[in-house]
């Protein structure tokens, strides 16, 4: 492509003020729907001896994966853990309550 090719397309592009609203999504979207845990490559477990139930995880946790009973962790939800890591992060105990291995495709929960 010659220069001034160049030219003649890159005059032909919109600015960001030109353009028009993108795509519109008529229907939201769940993920109760979908068994997000497929992605992951981890396996989150936890360890009830060391929680000590802050439930800064269930804060974190961006698929709601946390199960909680009377205000406290009482699980993990397997079933929609992409193994992100971040209740990992967030976890204030030494050792931590909650960590990772990788996943084995075969176990079902």
């Amino acid at each position: 492509m010659s220069e001034k090719e160049g030219m003649l397309k890159k005059e032909r592009l919109l600015t960001w003020r030109q353009v028009g609203p993108g795509a519109q999504v008529m229907t939201p979207g769940t993920s109760k729907k979908y068994k997000s845990s497929e992605w992951s490559v981890r396996h989150m477990n936890w360890n009830p001896e060391t929680c000590i139930h802050c439930l800064l995880c269930w804060a974190t946790c961006p698929d709601l994966c946390i199960k909680v009973e009377e205000g406290k962790m009482a699980g993990v939800d397997h079933y929609y853990c992409k193994g992100c890591g971040i209740c990992e992060r967030a976890c204030p105990t030494d050792p931590k309550s909650l960590s990772f291995e990788p996943f084995d495709g075969g176990k079902e929960e």
